[in-house]
Order: structure tokens, then sequence, then C-alpha cells
């Protein structure tokens, strides 16, 4: 057969079909087959016999079309497509129109390798990542394992003295060995070095991106061992500010196991000049008001000698609302006018337009934190930070290596390591207001 170019109309295929300058294929030798070829070819509708003597492949039967942008010869329809409607058992040989049989094979998302989602190498954090607290509290280098503590000052009846009289006895304080000692913060993670390298060419999660999750998970959790309640051991972890601000009156009502509220190996039940200032309703929780927290700066205030500057409350975010509630009634307004403008999808408005929202409490910041220890609404921390920190002895560190013969595996790996611990020099400074509904 040959193939030459002919032009035909556009209603040869009719308005479905977009192109009316296609090449046809004409079967300029097919008389050659023979009558009974040629008998054969007209009955299957494949070619009219013309009156002329012309033989003319039936277009509306065997179209084929050259596709103008690639200029690829393909079959749109056939006799030779075998078809059953459903329920039927029996095919058929039929015609098939150019756009039935693409939707009877369309490539879609569920085809099997023809789709191939991208994720990217981020994965997004779906849980709480909170750091606050921790990141709030200061960092001092590790100096020494401890501090002596005067527990007790030296008995002096009287200050004043007859005239010409004697100094009288010698006195003296009494004096405490504490040791705060120090406590080692670990994480590993790994990636197998084969994961490693396919990584930089395909859809896979990075090394980077694995390993900054694992630290964000270890920073949260640093974070909730130093807002930890009493009751939970501290072990190897920081000690909490729970515990650091509890007292034993608190053990003695029940609300937590006698011995908790023991602090560097310091048994308070007999050492209540090592005790925090835990305000306390026996376990009955009762309406936050402005009188308690001012009672739990009252009762802080003796110990800050001189400096009453350097201090920080930690709530939890219910807490800050509710107390932002009381100071909000207090609020005076001056007559003022704003314009704003907005981009970037909707912004906060300041000021009388969006509401009180406190952000300090008698000049103090204040730290919201969610893992806050909660009895109905979160406790209430005040922290005098001139002697509440966090002491490092070695800063917080990824130690990253790949070598197989000391891994004995081939991945790489990264350790975040740290050695510190909360360390207080004056319980007494620094108190908690719980039980608050």
């Amino acid at each position: 057969m040959k193939y030459t170019d002919a032009k035909i109309r556009r209603g040869d295929y009719g308005d479905a079909l977009p192109w009316f300058n296609q090449p046809a294929r004409v079967m300029d030798d097919f008389v050659e087959t023979g009558k009974s070829g040629l008998v054969d070819a007209c009955q299957k509708g494949m070619a009219t016999m013309y009156g002329d003597g012309r033989i003319v492949l039936n277009t509306e039967v065997h179209p084929f079309y050259s596709d103008p942008l690639t200029d690829i010869r393909a079959t749109m329809q056939s006799p030779r497509i075998a078809w059953s409607n459903p329920g039927e058992t029996t095919t058929q040989l039929i015609p098939m129109h150019p756009l039935d049989a693409m939707q009877k094979a369309t490539v879609t998302t569920g085809d099997t390798a023809a789709y191939n989602a991208i994720f990217g190498a981020v994965a997004v954090v779906q849980t709480i990542q909170q750091q606050n607290a921790f990141s709030a509290m200061p960092k001092r280098p590790y100096m020494k394992e401890g501090f002596r503590a005067i527990s007790a000052q030296p008995t002096i009846s009287t200050a004043g003295i007859a005239e010409g009289a004697g100094a009288g006895t010698p006195v003296e304080p009494t004096y405490q060995e504490i040791t705060v000692g120090m406590k080692d913060h670990a994480v590993a993670t790994e990636m197998s070095t084969r994961l490693e390298l396919v990584a930089t060419k395909n859809d896979t999660v990075t090394f980077a991106g694995n390993a900054q999750a694992v630290f964000s998970q270890f920073m949260t959790r640093i974070d909730t061992a130093l807002l930890g309640d009493t009751e939970t051991v501290a072990a190897y972890e920081l000690e909490s500010i729970d515990r650091i601000t509890s007292r034993t009156a608190e053990a003695t009502a029940g609300l937590f196991t006698a011995g908790r509220e023991d602090l560097y190996g310091v048994d308070r039940t007999s050492a209540d000049w090592f005790d925090g200032d835990g305000l306390h309703n026996s376990g009955t929780d009762r309406p936050l008001n402005i009188s308690l927290v001012d009672t739990l700066i009252a009762n802080q205030y003796p110990y800050w000698g001189n400096d009453a500057g350097n201090k920080l409350w930690i709530t939890a975010p219910l807490t800050w609302k509710a107390w932002s509630a009381l100071e909000g009634s207090k609020q005076r307004f001056s007559q003022e006018s704003a314009a704003f403008t907005y981009t970037q999808g909707v912004q906060p408005v300041i000021g009388q337009a969006g509401g009180f929202k406190l952000a300090t409490y008698n000049t103090w910041p204040i730290v919201l934190d969610y893992f806050t220890p909660v009895d109905t609404l979160g406790r209430i921390y005040l922290l005098d930070t001139n002697h509440l920190g966090i002491v490092v002895g070695r800063p917080m560190e990824a130690i990253q290596g790949n070598n197989p013969v000391y891994l004995n595996y081939f991945v790489n790996r990264v350790i975040f390591y740290t050695i510190m611990e909360t360390w207080t020099d004056l319980p007494h400074s620094c108190g908690h207001l719980r039980d608050l509904a």
C-alpha cells in the first residue's frame, strides 16, 4: 500500500474532530489483491468501490490521522475492537468513536506508575513543640558541685549592751553543704547510608530534616521535665520548678507523697529552711483572684533582699486567659483613632480593639507554657532568677559520625548531648500558686 496526501473536508469527521486538513490513507493498489480481496474489504466496510472504478478507504470506519505536533500516525478507530456491554456474555466487533475510546482508557492518578506524589523533604510536626519555660530560664556555666547554706542564723537575744559591758558569748550560724550535682541528657538518631544517598535524588526525608525533628522533640522533653509536678521523681531528669517551689506543708495536706518535695538530698520534713513558697488549698480548687497572686509576691518578697528585679512568671495559657480577664476590667482608654492596612490575610489588631492581654504583672514578664502542671487551671510560678536557673556543664551539641568501623553499621548517626541541672541556692525566693479554678 502507498500513503498519499489528500485533502478531506471537515464534514468527513463531523464536528467532534477539530482537525480538517489531515492526510488520508488511500489504497491505490487495493484492486491488485484480486476479486476476493476486493469483495472481502467491501463486505467488511473497509473500502468503498465507486462507479468510475475508484476504490477508497472508508474513513468513517478506519480513519488514520497524523498528530500535528509530533507527526505520529495512529489508529483512532477500527472494526477490530472487541467490545461488550456490561452484563452481556458475548462480544462483537464494532467501530469505536475516538472520544469513546479515550474515555474507556483514561490515565488517572490511580494508575500504577503513572503518578507519583511529591511530598518534599520537610515533615511538619503534628505534636506540641514548646520549650518556653526552659528557654526563659537563665543559663549559667557550671562552676562548682554545690554551695554552702546557712540554715539558721546565730542566736542573738538583743543587739544593745550596757555601757562598758562585754560583747557576750560568741555565736555562729548553722552551716549546711548542699550538693546540686549535674545530669546528662542525650538522644540519638540515624539514617542508613543508602537512604542518605538516594535522598539527594528522590523524594525522601533527609538526614538533616530527620535530625531537626528529633532535636525539637528532645528539647520539648527537657521542657516537660522542667515543668513536671512534684510527685514525679526526677531521677535522671532536670529537677522540676514545681519541686523547687514546693513545701512540706503540701505533702502534709496530701497533695503528693511525703518525701517527694525533698531537693538535692535535703529532707525538707526536718529542714523547712529549704522549703519553697507553695501556696495551696489542700487540693480543693478555688477561683483565681488577684489577692492570691499578690499574696504570692508578699510571701517571697522578704527573701529577695534589695533586688526586686529579675523575676519571672510562668503559667499555662488558660490561666493566663483568666488572669487577663481579671486585669482587663481595670483598663482605661483614651480617645484615639487608628488606621490599619491589611495585607497577607487577616492581621492582628492591637490595643483597645484587640482586647486586653496580660503580658506582665508587677512589671515582671509572663511566660506561657502548655506543659505547666494543671489542677483545674494551670499553676502560677513566680521565680527569682537571681537565685534560680539552669547550670550547664557541657553546652548542647550535636555529635555526628558515619564511620562503620566504630558504629558497626553503614549509617550516619547524630547524638544530641548536654550536661546540666536546674539550680537554686535560695528556694524560699521562688514560689507557686496551685489549686486554681
